[in-house]
């Protein structure tokens, strides 16, 4: 397993106290809480962990977190249930950044076309995309391993497009669902 040292400094010194977060990992058993910035994290840290914002964000407090994931080098980032979408532009620069976790928010096609990542992860359960924003990021970031689409409008023509990420792995909708060799469509 990849794991990965985090900087050892005391929380006074750390860029969270602007915004403090609550540091994430994905496991086989989900989603665990390992930490919280600032403060002191594990050692070492796993390879895919992210922050997520305990408090709600304004555009200026949206800055502070970009500049401290930046600085960190955080490798991934959840503005779950944060408006943020008008905002989303900031979100470029970042190359460690490779997971990003939009659940519950407002964003849409439109919302997502100014991110400047290299994405491999990403969360859009109960947003606005559909069909057409599904192909265009299928187009953008071809190297997705996973793609959360649940609650959303996305049908039989977004699930087409992403049929041709060869990265992915996992994909999760309500109504469509991937296998190893191609994905089905189950309306049950």
């Amino acid at each position: 397993r990849d794991l990965h040292s985090f900087p050892t400094r005391r929380s006074s010194d750390l860029p969270w106290a602007a915004v403090p977060v609550r540091v994430m990992t994905w496991t086989p058993r989900g989603v665990e809480q390992i930490g919280a910035l600032p403060g002191a994290l594990p050692q070492p840290m796993p390879a895919r962990w992210y922050v997520e914002p305990i408090a709600q964000l304004d555009e200026a407090a949206l800055g502070h977190l970009i500049d401290a994931v930046r600085a960190e080098h955080v490798p991934g980032l959840s503005l779950r249930n944060q408006p943020v979408a008008p905002w989303l532009g900031a979100l470029r620069d970042l190359a460690e950044l490779t997971a990003l976790i939009l659940d519950g928010t407002a964003v849409d096609g439109a919302a997502l076309r100014p991110i400047q990542l290299a994405l491999t992860r990403m969360y859009l359960a109960h947003t606005a995309v559909d069909d057409a924003a599904v192909a265009e990021l299928a187009q953008r970031y071809p190297a997705l391993e996973a793609l959360d689409l649940e609650g959303t409008a996305v049908g039989d023509a977004g699930v087409r497009a992403i049929a041709q990420l060869h990265a992915l792995h996992a994909v999760r909708s309500e109504e469509h669902t991937l296998n190893s060799s191609h994905i089905t469509t189950s309306y049950a």
